[in-house]
């Protein structure tokens, strides 16, 4: 440095700083509903959400609502019942069955008569439980197989252990049941 020179010293002041739990935007529903369930967030930054009789998606970091698109039967208001595979598809469990969705615009793949809370498996594999277990085919809405026929949750979604075993509460006398996913029957 140079005798006599003089040190500038730029200080940047954060003009857009943001505050924790600062509202940036909100969404509501663009019919008469009201949303039935909490939004679930995809892997592609939109966020989906049911308004019977409606599916919607809106972009997470704008809020800009990009389509809405009417289901079959009205989405229940349980865990697992709006869910998003790892292809992108969006998957209702409806009165009528599960209703499954192209995430992207939206257009309807499939209804399949199974119904109750969803859980996705690592290859993608919808497991549905109300009454028995179901595995379904995420590409054409088939039920693959029928574990059993119980008094499950059908309130509550499987849960997926790693181990290729599915554990789901039963009803009636409070028990967990231990399901090999890999063949449908009772581990």
């Amino acid at each position: 440095m140079l005798a006599g020179a003089g040190a500038i010293w730029f200080v940047a002041v954060a003009s857009l700083a943001q505050t924790a739990g600062e509202l940036k935007w909100q969404v509501r529903s663009p019919n008469p509903s009201v949303f039935s369930l909490a939004g679930t967030l995809g892997t592609n930054g939109l966020i989906y959400g049911t308004a019977w009789p409606d599916l919607i998606a809106w972009d997470a970091a704008s809020g800009a609502l990009l389509w809405s698109t009417n289901m079959d039967g009205r989405p229940l208001d349980y865990p697992g019942s709006l869910v998003v595979g790892p292809e992108g598809n969006v998957y209702v469990n409806t009165t009528e069955g599960l209703e499954a969705f192209n995430g992207t615009t939206g257009a309807k793949l499939w209804t399949s008569r199974a119904h109750g809370p969803i859980s996705i498996g690592p290859d993608g594999t919808l497991y549905v439980t109300a009454g028995n277990l179901e595995a379904v085919d995420p590409v054409t809405g088939n039920i693959l197989w029928t574990s059993f026929s119980s008094d499950t949750s059908s309130y509550a979604p499987i849960v997926l252990g790693a181990n290729g075993r599915g554990y789901i509460g039963e009803m009636s006398d409070g028990s967990i049941l231990a399901v090999d996913l890999r063949s449908g029957g009772e581990a």
